[in-house]
């Protein structure tokens, strides 16, 4: 009886250790091998983020502001409880400083890299704060030569536990002038140390476009040269800290603008005959993960197409006719067409000629700043075929 007793013990023991062991095996790099990307305001000047509850991001011009709108009752005001608050200095809450980068969100906390006010003049560094305004914490500093390396094209985002800054920059070598493109990552601690993943230059124009996803980084460099664009595709593996070139397109007619990554592989939007004014092409290739690999997924060339992005399961396209009406087109990654119908913002008369810059989106909605005359809208799009546009906010940019 004992000796059962003993050996009944000694198999729970066993199960609990399987179960620890177990455990232990599914660490935060096989985590994050199974994790898809999540942060669909990716985007170069996006600084927006949304929760469950509310959107979020920072007001345009020289002096920012974070903005909030909640979805249910469709309120939207300065991230600042003080009642008196006018919301127009450095006393605010809501205020992020006059360079701020990124805007993102991890937990129930948001974080961007921008200036603060200090005793010693402005203190630049990756911050962080409540999603009500309060509970302000400088994380870690950032460099005056890391903001200038990355001050075009600059995309802040985090992925688990890091932060990566990327963009390009210009400067002179041996007399010349060169572009450089730039990637770098840091945990969000108080430590000081950042990790170099990407430093290229170049004589001719560059822009880029990153993405993480399944426990990787992925990196669109776009050369634009006399002899015609180039385009590279670059790999980051976080666990390992190895970059891998997986792609290189020379000599190309063809614009990339952006990329997704799924766990296929990473899908690329391409402006085809960008140069020409008239008959552009809008194009979607895919990299394939386990054939290494790019093959074209749809092309499309009925309409006089303007633009081309794509984000989460949607290809999104802008074409103009003749009278200069713009069309909105989302199709999914199956070629089917999730909507079709005019650029158009309820209360904003002739939206769609204004400027306007992509801030993100996923299947049910996209994002955009629209910009006219000394206003910028931030607005919400469905991605149906009847529901027009709404207002999220509106600033006055002061130059």
């Amino acid at each position: 009886m004992k000796m059962k007793k003993y050996i009944f013990c000694l198999c729970i023991l066993c199960c609990i250790c399987m179960i620890s062991c177990s455990s232990e095996g599914t660490g935060p790099a096989e985590q994050y091998e199974n994790e898809e990307q999540g942060d669909i305001f990716c985007f170069w000047s996006s600084r927006m983020c949304e929760t469950e509850d509310a959107y979020y991001g920072i007001s345009a011009g020289n002096t920012m502001y974070v903005r909030f709108m909640d979805k249910e009752s469709r309120i939207s005001g300065f991230l600042c409880g003080k009642t008196e608050c006018e919301h127009n200095d450095t006393e605010c809450n809501a205020y992020v400083g006059m360079d701020a980068r990124g805007f993102c969100i991890l937990g129930e906390q948001l974080y961007w890299v921008g200036d603060q006010p200090s005793e010693n003049g402005m203190d630049t560094a990756i911050w962080s704060m409540g999603l009500d305004g309060n509970q302000r914490k400088k994380i870690k500093k950032v460099s005056f030569e890391l903001l200038n390396e990355t001050a075009g094209n600059s995309i802040v985002s985090i992925y688990q536990d890091t932060m990566f800054i990327a963009g390009t920059g210009n400067e002179v070598s041996s007399g010349a002038p060169r572009q450089k493109a730039v990637v770098k990552a840091t945990k969000l601690d108080s430590s000081d140390q950042w990790i170099d993943i990407l430093d290229v230059y170049t004589q001719g124009e560059v822009g880029m476009d990153v993405k993480a996803a399944y426990g990787k980084l992925y990196i669109m460099l776009r050369f634009i040269t006399e002899e015609g664009i180039q385009l590279d595709l670059y790999q980051w593996n976080f666990a390992q800290s190895e970059l891998s070139l997986l792609l290189t397109q020379k000599d190309l007619n063809d614009y990339p603008t952006n990329i997704w990554v799924t766990k296929e592989g990473v899908y690329i939007s391409v402006l085809s005959d960008w140069l020409r004014e008239n008959d552009r092409r809008a194009e979607l290739y895919q990299y394939v993960f386990a054939t290494g690999e790019l093959e074209k997924r749809m092309e499309f060339n009925d309409f006089n197409y303007q633009w081309v992005q794509v984000t989460d399961q949607v290809f999104l396209m802008c074409t103009r006719d003749e009278d200069r009406h713009t069309t909105l087109w989302a199709k999914d990654f199956l070629g089917n067409t999730v909507c079709q119908k005019a650029f158009a913002i309820k209360d904003l008369e002739d939206a769609e000629s204004y400027g306007r810059i992509f801030l993100g989106g996923n299947r049910e909605h996209i994002f955009f700043s629209l910009f006219h005359e000394d206003r910028r809208y931030v607005v919400e799009i469905p991605l149906d075929d009847k529901t027009q546009g709404n207002v999220l906010w509106e600033d006055q940019i002061i130059r």
